[in-house]
């Protein structure tokens, strides 16, 4: 019984410093890419500058969905693989429905307002965020407690 106190404590204290880890990497990828943006912005915040300022956004925010991915991926077993791989499929088919709709919605928006350079930039935003908020979903899966059970 002993024995088996001990090794679920050193089981607890494994799942909790990779957790950490995991936690403080996210942090430092996510305020990188969040910083970026802004120094971009600083520089240049013309509606120029903030169309580049989106498409950084959304292209750091997509390398960090595949480093996430690929870190997620190789928790899983094959079953849980194969899930995943399917729901990424997926995911992506509601990215790029996702933003034809935003196109179609702020076209609309832009077409009543009679024009102005400000709906593009808003577009892009919300293109951004689709694939942020996937990234932190993956994150959230990665630290979900069954799965934190080995080292990385």
């Amino acid at each position: 019984m002993q024995k088996l106190i001990i090794f679920l404590f050193f089981l607890l204290n494994c799942i909790c410093v990779y957790s950490q880890n995991i936690s403080r990497e996210f942090r430092q990828d996510t305020a990188c890419v969040e910083q970026k943006v802004r120094d971009m912005l600083n520089q240049d915040d013309s509606t120029y500058g903030m169309h580049q300022a989106n498409k950084t956004l959304e292209a750091e925010y997509d390398k960090l969905l595949n480093k996430y991915y690929k870190i997620l991926y190789n928790k899983l077993d094959n079953n849980g693989k194969k899930a995943f791989q399917q729901a990424q499929r997926q995911w992506i088919k509601f990215r790029d429905s996702e933003k034809e709709l935003i196109g179609e919605v702020f076209q609309n928006t832009y077409n009543e307002m009679g024009g102005g350079t400000i709906w593009g930039v808003i577009y892009g935003n919300f293109a951004a965020q689709i694939t942020r908020e996937r990234v932190f979903v993956l994150y959230n899966y990665l630290i979900s407690d069954n799965l934190t059970s080995d080292e990385q």
